[in-house]
């Protein structure tokens, strides 16, 4: 995942970037926690060249920016879960 520079476009922020699944948990994730979330991208937009050809690019999970510190904390609790989960990866 890319962690964005607080990209801020209408008062939303990227906070998450990554495959159409792994942003559906993201923004599950999200949302449970009672913040507001949309989803750009991959799959999920119709505007997309790929859209039309099955294709998946990046999916970008994006919030509203007051709500960026309380996400950050999730975001990060999940790409550690993943990381640590992920077979194969050395550990120090």
């Amino acid at each position: 995942m890319e962690h964005s520079e607080h990209s801020e476009h209408s008062g939303f922020v990227i906070i998450f970037e990554g495959s159409p699944w792994e942003a559906g948990l993201v923004d599950s994730m999200l949302k449970d926690a009672g913040i507001m979330t949309t989803v750009y991208g991959g799959l999920r937009d119709p505007y997309s060249p790929l859209w039309h050809l099955g294709g998946v690019g990046a999916t970008r999970v994006m919030i509203l920016s007051g709500d960026y510190e309380k996400a950050q904390g999730i975001v990060d609790q999940y790409v550690q879960s993943k990381e640590k989960d992920t077979p194969g990866q050395e550990k120090d």
